[in-house]
């Protein structure tokens, strides 16, 4: 599990705030699984660079590539996708609160 976390971690764009705020939390040496107040800090850091509707291609760049566009399209085509998604041409977007609590209910 460490293991893989710390490829994604590594993988990650380094400006993203995602990174920025688990960097944060690891100098403080208080990231552990299952931290409630680390969790409220990371989505509420998502919930600002988030914009209201948004594609996949956006979520995995603001998420720091932690979740792939190619990963949102199969856990759509599954039908476990976030619960509000719109299509707008030829993309899927996604509505923020919709995505931010799917997201939670995948990291509990």
């Amino acid at each position: 599990m460490t293991m893989q976390f710390d490829a994604t971690y590594n993988n990650m764009a380094s400006n993203t705030p995602i990174k920025h705020h688990m960097e944060e939390c690891m100098s403080q040496s208080v990231m552990t699984t299952g931290n409630q107040e680390i969790d409220n800090d990371l989505f509420a850091a998502l919930e600002k660079e988030l914009p209201a509707m948004f594609d996949r291609g956006t979520a995995s760049k603001i998420m720091g590539g932690v979740l792939s566009p190619k990963t949102l399209s199969n856990a759509d085509a599954k039908g476990t996708g976030p619960g509000v998604r719109m299509k707008l041409g030829k993309k899927i977007v996604y509505e923020r609160a919709s995505f931010i609590s799917w997201l939670r209910d995948r990291v509990k």
